[in-house]
């Protein structure tokens, strides 16, 4: 059994981090135990990236006079280390959803938007080295908005901690096999200061302005956003399948690293927000806000969990985006020439129901409204349920998503 633990613990610590299943058969469980150590493995230190390989992409970033950092998941147990490196070499910095927060938000080398987006596209492009640091490449980051495959990259170095991920999706000039952190380290000692730092702050600047223009950014859906950023400081926010949420991808910054997540790509598992954000409720210190983000169609497959979270007395705010039905489904139906069905549903008194599940519900139709909801909400020490009818925050139809 300690064995079979430290090789679990050694896939956390120095591998691409996963879950790991451990049977024990009933016969086995229930055995004595006394004989068995209870002294654990020691841990297993992660690998850095090849001195040589690192040296090669310290030459590149020395001569460099556009250089950008691409941040994924990865990346998000090296935010001072990838701070640190953008600052010295003034590099944009783009990250994707999973990285949301590994650079504080406000930062001048923050690009913000998402990889997908048509002005971040260009950004990437225009850099003479890109440092791309755990990410995957995957389409859900990189053509959410079906735009094609990425543009061509002039010289591409990539970090990752799975020697297998290197060659998958995005071709590299460079390879480097190691944790972000350790290698990012690792980097900048052999950089040691010595990098002229390139203008990255107006190219940032410009790209944040690009970004505003495309035909995806929505200001009413910012100015929600907004809402809960300065209303629910260091806000850890989960997000299901819903309009908001999608928007989220390139309009919503995280107040730090491990603080956004979402279910609205890949597998867009419905319902996904509620349980999430009682995990996530139970693992963050009390201080840090929770909110769940999720439509009325998804939050009917989860609803009941709400129950539990009563009876655990976890204090999660729940956001509810009300628009009456499937709506992405249904609008992709009607842009194919397809008749709508089974998308159109009819859904439960959502305020009611939660009341008598053990929840404070109300039902809020206003910016303002919401800012109100939100201050009281996050005084309870139960959860708190608020529905957001859509068009109580949008004036009209939505251009870019649908």
């Amino acid at each position: 059994m300690p064995k079979v633990l430290a090789r679990a613990f050694a896939v956390f610590n120095s591998a691409r981090p996963g879950p790991v299943h451990i049977q024990i058969p009933m016969d086995v469980i229930t055995q004595d135990a006394s004989h068995v150590s209870t002294v654990p493995w020691p841990s297993v230190y992660p690998p850095a990236a090849n001195a040589r390989g690192l040296g090669e992409l310290a030459e590149r970033l020395r001569v460099a006079s556009r250089p950008l950092l691409l941040l994924g998941g990865g990346a998000v147990a090296a935010a001072s280390q990838a701070q640190t490196l953008a600052d010295a070499l003034g590099s944009p910095v783009v990250t994707t959803v999973n990285a949301k927060g590994v650079l504080p938000q406000g930062h001048p080398l923050l690009v913000g938007g998402s990889p997908s987006l048509g002005a971040v596209r260009r950004l990437l492009a225009e850099s003479d080295v890109v440092l791309a640091v755990g990410t995957e490449f995957g389409e859900t980051d990189y053509d959410m908005l079906f735009l094609g495959d990425m543009p061509e990259l002039v010289w591409l170095a990539r970090i990752d901690i799975d020697p297998a991920q290197l060659c998958r999706n995005q071709r590299p000039d460079l390879a480097l096999c190691g944790d972000a952190r350790e290698s990012l380290e690792s980097l900048l000692k052999i950089l040691d200061g010595s990098v002229a730092r390139s203008d990255g702050e107006a190219r940032v600047a410009q790209t944040r302005v690009a970004i505003t223009e495309e035909r995806h950014w929505n200001s009413e859906v910012q100015d929600f956003f907004d809402v809960l950023r300065t209303s629910l400081p260091g806000l850890c926010l989960v997000g299901d399948s819903t309009l908001p949420t999608y928007y989220a991808v390139w309009q919503y910054e995280s107040p730090g690293p491990r603080r956004y997540f979402h279910s609205a790509t890949g597998g867009g598992t419905l319902g996904y927000a509620l349980p999430a954000a009682m995990g996530a409720r139970r693992a963050l210190p009390q201080e840090v806000p929770v909110l769940a983000l999720i439509g009325d169609g998804a939050a009917q497959f989860t609803f009941m969990e709400l129950a539990s979270a009563v009876q655990e007395k976890l204090p999660i705010i729940v956001l509810l985006w009300n628009n009456n039905g499937y709506r992405e489904i249904r609008e992709g139906m009607l842009a194919s020439g397809i008749k709508p069905v089974g998308v159109d549903i009819d859904a439960p008194d959502f305020v009611a129901a939660a009341k008598a599940l053990g929840c404070f519900a109300e039902r809020v139709d206003s910016l303002t409204a919401l800012e109100t909801a939100l201050g009281t909400a996050i005084q309870r020490d139960l959860p708190t349920l608020l529905e957001l009818p859509e068009n109580g925050f949008l004036s009209g139809p939505v251009d870019g998503w649908y």
